[in-house]
């Protein structure tokens, strides 16, 4: 821990929910709050379905940018050849 989050667990007398980092490099996502995330899934209740759809376009979009230059080298070592 960073001497900022020392100093601040000193004067709170409890630890701090989230780390947001420091000069010295400090892991931004040292400390993860189940409570919190548990509550940000409920907010998804309602739209699970979109957000589902979200994360299958995001990840179709991902495999279409690496597929893109692929195909590019591999019509290109046709043409070549």
């Amino acid at each position: 821990m960073s001497e900022a989050t020392l100093d601040q667990t000193k004067r709170t007398g409890r630890q701090p929910r989230a780390s947001l980092g420091s000069p010295e490099g400090d892991d931004v996502f040292g400390v993860f709050d189940t409570k919190i995330a548990r509550r940000f899934f409920s907010y998804l209740g309602p739209h699970r379905r979109i957000f589902v759809w979200a994360q299958i376009a995001a990840v179709a979009s991902a495999a279409a940018q690496v597929s893109v230059p692929l195909l590019i080298n591999e019509y290109a070592g046709r043409i070549s050849t």
